[in-house]
C-alpha cells in the first residue's frame, strides 16, 4: 500500500452518510480514481456544493467495487476533522493535493513557505470549483 498523488481525478459519488464511497465514474475530461492503483492511499476531498459540505483527507482506493474509503479526516465544513454525515444528492470527490499543508507542516518548512503553498491549493481548488 503506497501513497499515490495523481493530477486531474475526479469522480462523483451519491453515497450518503458517514462510510466508505462508492465512486461513480469519471467526471468528463477527468481520471477515475483507478489511477491511484488498487489498496493505494491517496489525498481526496469530497465536496457537496448544494448541503455547502466537504471534507479533505487521505483515503484507499479499491478497485472491487470501485470505492474509496475515508481513513483520516484533515479537515472539514464543520471545522473539525470528523467525517462528514452526507445527505443525498450528487457530490464531487477529486484526488491531488487537496491537503498540502499537513504534509508541509510535517516536513517543518518555513512559514513563509507554508503559506505561498497554501495560497496555490486555495487558488487551485477555487479554479476546481469552477
Amino acid at each position: 500500500m503506497a501513497l499515490i498523488v495523481a493530477d486531474r481525478v475526479q469522480e462523483t459519488t451519491t453515497t450518503t452518510g458517514s462510510g466508505t464511497v462508492v465512486l461513480g465514474g469519471a467526471v468528463i475530461g477527468f481520471q477515475s480514481f483507478a489511477v491511484i492503483g488498487n489498496a493505494n492511499t491517496t489525498y481526496y476531498t469530497i465536496v457537496d456544493t448544494a448541503a455547502g459540505t466537504w471534507e479533505t483527507g487521505i483515503g484507499t482506493y479499491t478497485a472491487s467495487g470501485t470505492t474509496l474509503s475515508r481513513d483520516t479526516v484533515y479537515a472539514n465544513s464543520s471545522g473539525n476533522t470528523s467525517l462528514i454525515n452526507f445527505g443525498s444528492g450528487l457530490k464531487s470527490v477529486f484526488g491531488g493535493l487537496a491537503y498540502v499543508r499537513h504534509e508541509i507542516k510535517r516536513a517543518d518548512l518555513a512559514e513563509e513557505q507554508v503559506m505561498v503553498l497554501q495560497s496555490q491549493m486555495v487558488s487551485l481548488q477555487k479554479q476546481h470549483a469552477d
